[in-house]
């Protein structure tokens, strides 16, 4: 599968829909989209995550990690998610608006990669520009390529997805599926 390919005039549209969206929300509605005002391009089916940062801390983070609608409102939904909706936080409100940095993370094609063993795992995952997904079972977690910055190692990053999955990471199941992607950032 090919890249999703966005430019950054592209890229800027999908931060004000995801700016408008939290905004709406705040205002007690909803924002609606229309067709003619953004590009063909924002209509296809996406993938998206929204990370939002309050004084340089997250504050939420949604997504999506398969294409089930249009781009444009993928990312709308995700950054009213995030807003409002990440368990881990209280949702923003008007006063955090102003010092709110969002961040789009527009996924490609996810391919499945040989998962064997942890071994086999570790040389295939590419540190700084790998997304993944992992699942066992009926567990399953993912990680966008930015948590490298906070876990540099491959072997750390297996490791917490394992545990945010709620799966042991001191064993290997040959029940396990892995998948990695790229993703085009704009902020």
């Amino acid at each position: 599968m090919s890249q999703f390919s966005l430019n950054n005039a592209q890229g800027q549209l999908l931060l004000r829909v995801a700016g408008e969206a939290i905004d709406a929300r705040l205002q007690g509605g909803k924002l609606e989209l229309n067709k003619d005002d953004y590009p063909p391009q924002l209509w296809t089916k996406g993938a998206s995550f929204v990370t939002l940062h309050l004084d340089g801390r997250l504050k939420g983070c949604r997504g999506s990690i398969y294409p089930q609608r249009a781009l444009v409102c993928d990312v709308a939904e995700n950054a009213t998610a995030s807003a409002f909706n990440d368990q881990r936080f209280t949702p923003v409100g008007a006063q955090d608006r102003e010092n709110l940095k969002l961040h789009v993370s527009v996924l490609n094609p996810m391919e499945a990669v040989a998962a064997d063993s942890r071994q086999v795992l570790l040389r295939r995952l590419r540190p700084g520009l790998d997304g993944l997904l992992l699942r066992c079972d009926q567990r399953s977690a993912v990680f966008l390529p930015s948590v490298w910055d906070t876990l540099p190692e491959a072997e750390d990053f297996i490791s917490q997805l394992q545990l945010k999955a709620g799966i042991d990471p001191e064993s290997w199941s040959a029940q396990t599926c892995a998948w990695c992607y790229t993703v085009t950032e704009f902020e």
